[in-house]
């Protein structure tokens, strides 16, 4: 039987999303019902905390919010107790969930392992891993001297029983701490490490035990002041609050863009995710924007050494009254971008369209994007989720279209079936069918390139074989030297630290110039600009990049000819 709590908690989530003034009048009530109380059923714990943090994120007014926030805090003090009390199946029902004071057990990247471990401490430590002790053998002899190969090869063990036996402590975070301190010290290049570190399948303990990195209390920097739910619009043109002009950053501190990747990274963590701007994140360049209506978001670049070879992988992490409510990312070619938003499952049923045309309309004005094209994945190819909830529609309602013209026709039929048929739902089989195409938001005319990099990483491949009897050895000796020719026409004085970066990106030459020694047509301003773009590639702001890439038209000809598009 249902406690009084649970009963209370469960009306509470009926109401959450209805704004209507009686609702909030209900949900005042039960507020104030459950505050009276100290819940000590951890189902109804899990669930009532979902539902503050939505209160939270989306509150009716300022009352409501007061009291949510009253009631995290109470929260917390129940979990604490069922934590500080022999109570393992209430505990076991609230490890995984990120709440403060309970425990999650993920697997992590090498970069996000050691992030953990140092920022977090004695709370991180060596929960298993997955490896074959073999395969744990192989990879640890790698890194220890090889005279020790009685203790590294012999015998059957686990990785975390062959740490102790290799250390003599019995400690798990310290297992952890000395794992990744023979990675960190090792000779072998990181990307070596990190993908020999993800064969060991290394799964961590993380005990949820700071006062801020937590579900229950992580939050963005301060907004300037709380939205409530009649701010809130409900949009009726898409495109046209996509269109409309941004504000500058803010303007934050060193301390907090540090701070602003550690919460990013956390909410990810702490739904056992990762992203590559995050994993690889450059502290020095996280932006962070009030975009209006309790919606702020953070831009996130990744290190230079971490960073694409052609496209802008550039991340975000969206907040609602500060609460984390969706993380994703846009890959930039020219004024191209493929966009992805992922809505954290608390949060999923609020203001979403809201959100995400927010995100759009940063990305739009700050990068110049004016083609979105978001991915089949996104609604329902090889996604169950996304194809049964109709995620299409979603998409369709702010403006994206099929880029198939046959799509895009039958999308206007079912619209207008949704439209005038009462009760009206589209059949799985076609929501299927549009998974056979991606969906496109042109914002204007200036919507190119038509392709995104795998055409032009194809072209290096197609040039290599073509030109080089697919010997990339040949290849790119030759093109570095093109490179090298490219510098001394124009004229360009580089340093050494210049130098290694345009080798890096000699390829590009095998595009520009595939059969072009003399760079014909190309004048010395022409050749100083291209070196410009190369050398802001992994330079310290992406952004630089991507406007430099965008503005070239030069480059564009050519690679539209060369990519046969």
């Amino acid at each position: 039987m249902q406690t009084e709590s649970a009963q209370q908690t469960d009306q509470l989530i009926l109401l959450k999303r209805d704004f209507s003034a009686p609702s909030t009048v209900r949900k005042l009530l039960l507020l104030k019902q459950l505050s009276s109380k100290m819940i000590t059923d951890a189902a109804a714990l899990k669930k009532y905390h979902e539902t503050l943090l939505f209160i939270l994120a989306y509150p009716d007014n300022k009352e409501l919010y007061t009291l949510a926030l009253q009631q995290i805090r109470q929260l917390k003090r129940a979990a604490e107790d069922i934590f500080c009390s022999y109570a393992p199946r209430k505990q076991s029902l609230l490890n995984g969930s990120g709440i403060f004071a309970s425990e999650l057990v993920y697997a992590f990247s090498y970069e996000i392992t050691s992030w953990l471990s140092t920022a977090f401490g004695g709370s991180i430590s060596l929960h298993s891993s997955n490896a074959e002790p073999e395969l744990v053998s192989r990879i640890l002899s790698l890194f220890l001297p090889a005279v020790e190969y009685q203790e590294i090869t012999q015998g059957n063990y686990s990785l975390p029983k062959r740490i102790e036996r290799l250390t003599g402590k019995k400690n798990s975070s310290f297992a952890l701490r000395w794992l990744l301190h023979i990675f960190h010290n090792s000779k072998i290049p990181p990307s070596v490490c990190s993908s020999l570190y993800e064969q060991l399948q290394v799964y961590v303990n993380w005990k949820l035990d700071h006062p801020f990195f937590n579900r229950t209390f992580l939050r963005s920097l301060p907004l300037k002041r709380v939205c409530f739910h009649d701010s809130m619009p409900v949009l009726k043109d898409h495109q046209r609050y996509i269109s409309k002009k941004i504000n500058a950053a803010e303007e934050i501190s060193a301390e907090e863009k540090i701070k602003l990747l550690d919460i990013a990274r956390a909410a990810l963590a702490l739904h056992g995710r990762e992203t590559d701007p995050l994993t690889y994140g450059n502290s020095n360049n996280v932006e962070y924007f009030d975009m209006g209506h309790g919606i702020s978001i953070a831009l996130y670049t990744m290190l230079p050494q971490n960073r694409f070879s052609i496209e802008s992988y550039i991340g975000y992490m969206a907040f609602v009254n500060s609460v984390p409510a969706a993380y994703g990312g846009g890959w930039l070619l020219g004024h191209r971008c493929k966009i992805g938003i992922s809505i954290f499952p608390t949060l999923r049923g609020g203001n979403s369209a809201l959100l995400f045309a927010a995100i759009l309309r940063l990305y739009h004005c700050h990068f110049n994007a004016n083609r979105f094209v978001v991915k089949p994945y996104q609604f329902g190819k090889n996604n169950p989720d996304g194809l049964h909830s109709g995620a299409f529609w979603f998409y369709y309602k702010m403006g994206f279209r099929p880029a198939d013209t046959a799509l895009q026709k039958l999308a206007e039929e079912e619209n207008k079936k949704r439209s005038t048929l009462k009760n009206y739902k589209t059949d799985i089989e076609v929501l299927r069918e549009f998974t056979t195409a991606p969906l496109e938001l042109l914002m204007n005319n200036n919507v190119w390139p038509g392709y995104d990099a795998a055409h032009i990483s194809k072209t290096v491949t197609r040039n290599i074989v073509q030109y080089h009897q697919s010997d990339r050895k040949q290849a790119l000796s030759y093109y570095t030297r093109q490179m090298k020719r490219l510098v001394t026409a124009s004229g360009r004085k580089i340093t050494s630290l210049q130098q290694r970066i345009l080798a890096r990106q000699a390829l590009w030459m095998s595009i520009l110039f595939p059969n072009n020694k003399k760079m014909s047509g190309w004048t010395k301003a022409d050749k100083q600009q291209l070196i410009q773009l190369l050398l802001s590639k992994y330079g310290p702001d992406e952004r630089d990049y991507i406007v430099r890439l965008q503005k070239h038209k030069k480059i564009w000809k050519i690679i539209d000819r060369s990519t046969q598009i």
